[in-house]
């Protein structure tokens, strides 16, 4: 009866192993499988909630101050879950209603438009100036934050 015995047991033995590999390919293949589908998911939840926008030119009215301003930036990258947009290259131009003018240029900024706040950085130039489009004051400085609406003339 040996015989029988050890043919069964060979034979079972194979099929335990093909069994065997066959499983660990199976959880390979959906492992992997799984995992590009949620590569694929963040990635598009990322473009959709971090957008990077080029040559962008924002126009609006503070309501309050009857200001009215433009935002023009080479960059815009939008963080909606940090509540702001980083601004590459800003320049931001601002007229209230009797015609006084202020410019801002920056290497940098941030635009939260929530509040409606701007925080310029690195090589800030102001530049404010008259109804008559004479400059009345020029500055440079490295950090400004500042309220759209808020010309401080």
């Amino acid at each position: 009866m040996s015989g029988p015995q050890d043919l069964l047991r060979g034979r079972l033995r194979r099929l335990a192993v093909v069994t065997s590999l066959v499983a660990i390919g199976l959880i390979a293949f959906t492992s992997l499988n799984i995992q590009e589908d949620s590569e694929i998911s963040n990635d598009s939840d990322f473009f959709q909630r971090n957008r990077v926008i080029q040559d962008v030119v924002i126009n609006g009215v503070v309501p309050d101050s009857e200001v009215n301003y433009t935002i023009e930036a080479d960059s815009l990258l939008q963080f909606p879950e940090k509540g702001h947009s980083d601004l590459i290259k800003p320049r931001v131009s601002q007229t209230d209603s009797k015609g006084f003018e202020r410019v801002l240029v920056a290497n940098n900024g941030k635009y939260y438009e929530d509040t409606q706040e701007i925080s310029l950085t690195g090589n800030v130039s102001i530049s404010l100036i008259n109804p008559d489009r004479l400059k009345v004051m020029e500055s440079t400085t490295n950090k400004l934050t500042f309220q759209l609406g808020d010309l401080g003339n």
